[in-house]
């Protein structure tokens, strides 16, 4: 419970006779599950306008997304009346129906740079947040009250950053400011993690990362439930500081929309030549091995280092042995001429590549003009796309040689302005 003092620092803060929805956030979650199948319905119908002069009359593969408890991946500022100045920008008035919640915190509070607003911040609605899976739903406010009263691990804590799988295990990050983790704190965070029953819990400061209570020093969370259409279950490592697909769900649809892609353009390879696959941009390596078996070889690139280690290790939990991920930014690996008709000959002696498809999922800008020039010369291009304006224009320029087979529409974040995208283009017959 919240001591006298931070209960009247609470007390002082709350809003009065203001609009409440305005001061949580973040704005850009129009969370309404009950008409999630109306929304998404005008989603789409925007997408396919959009793309309607490629699509000639392609109708768009529909992937929705559960409508709630959705979100395995996603962090938060922790707002705390006993640190002064502890952010830059100014918090707006704290909401009068949330006075209890952070009262049974202590004072702790959930807070989230809202991007719709101009960056101002905001609350997050009783330390819940709507759209994150049941799992971490159900633990963000226990994290708040369980630190309240150790002062060991509320003094410097910035953020909490939650990491969840479809099975239900989380990896919590504690982030603090400019704070030595010392012995103190590592026996407090151990208590904690007991308390909570949590599976993974770090803590990190500047350039300090402390794993507490771990003999194997795990720092990723390891997915055990993506089940394909295929009947196959992949298994994933995530790891807590890079990228992973925060809707486990539509990572699935996702993958085996990809599948299907694959398997019809292997069955009308020619038998005659290996098939063999170029993948950029391929971060941890989930859609690698869900379409690996399609080809005789996959080439994939990635230019984090550590998700390039993720994929590896993902190569050989999922049994991938025609793989393989290296390091290298999609942009220098075009651009110095490696692509050559779409055929890769590797520096270390072993045979060329002679790719039959490439896959990309690039980062929201799409692609760069010599990445665009490379993948042209590819008799089939798969393409996911998180930015339909990028897509678009890379359309305008690879239309001259491919045309839209399929188009798929993969609701990742729901009740949102942001969109997912895939497209099948192939070469255009001469």
């Amino acid at each position: 419970m919240a001591t006298e003092a931070s209960a009247a620092a609470i007390a002082e803060r709350a809003a009065d006779g203001r609009d409440q929805s305005q001061l949580y956030g973040p704005s850009f979650v129009k969370f309404d599950p009950t008409n999630y199948d109306a929304l998404l319905a005008e989603r789409v119908a925007a997408q396919e306008a959009l793309f309607a002069a490629h699509l000639r009359g392609i109708r768009a593969e529909v992937h929705a997304s559960p409508p709630a408890r959705f979100r395995l991946k996603t962090g938060f500022g922790v707002y705390d009346p006993q640190q002064q100045d502890q952010f830059r920008q100014k918090l707006p008035p704290l909401p009068a129906e949330g006075a209890q919640d952070w009262q049974e915190s202590g004072g702790l509070a959930y807070v989230y740079y809202d991007g719709e607003r101009n960056g101002q911040m905001v609350w997050v609605r009783h330390n819940r947040f709507e759209i994150c899976c049941e799992a971490v739903y159900e633990l963000m406010p226990r994290v708040l009250v369980a630190i309240a009263t150790v002062p060991a691990l509320r003094r410097g804590l910035r953020a909490a950053k939650f990491l969840a799988t479809l099975s239900g295990t989380v990896m919590l990050t504690l982030v603090y400011k400019e704070r030595h983790l010392g012995e103190g704190w590592l026996a407090a965070a151990v208590e904690l993690k007991r308390t909570l029953g949590l599976h993974h819990l770090l803590g990190r400061s500047k350039d300090v990362r402390r794993i507490v209570d771990d003999a194997e020093q795990r720092t990723a969370v390891l997915e055990t439930a993506f089940q394909l259409e295929s009947g196959r279950t992949l298994q994933y490592l995530k790891p807590e500081d890079g990228f992973s697909n925060p809707n486990g769900a539509m990572a699935i649809h996702t993958m085996n929309w990809l599948c299907s892609c694959a398997a019809a353009l292997r069955e009308r390879a020619p038998a005659t030549k290996p098939f063999e696959l170029l993948e950029m941009f391929c971060g941890n390596g989930n859609h690698t091995c869900a379409v690996a078996e399609s080809f005789d070889r996959v080439l994939a690139i990635e230019i984090n280092g550590k998700l390039v280690a993720a994929a590896n290790e993902n190569f050989a939990l999922n049994g991938v042995t025609n793989a393989v991920c290296t390091q290298v930014d999609a942009k220098r690996f075009t651009k110095i001429g490696n692509i050559r008709a779409a055929r890769w000959e590797p520096q270390d002696g072993s045979p060329a590549y002679e790719f039959g498809a490439v896959l990309v999922d690039p980062p929201r800008a799409g692609l760069d003009d010599s990445t665009r020039q490379a993948v042209s010369s590819f008799a089939s291009i798969m393409y996911i796309c998180c930015q339909p304006s990028s897509l678009l224009r890379d359309l305008e320029q690879l239309s001259a040689t491919h045309a839209v087979t399929r188009f798929a529409f993969f609701d990742h974040f729901p009740y949102t302005k942001h969109v997912e995208v895939g497209v099948l283009l192939e070469r255009l017959k001469t």
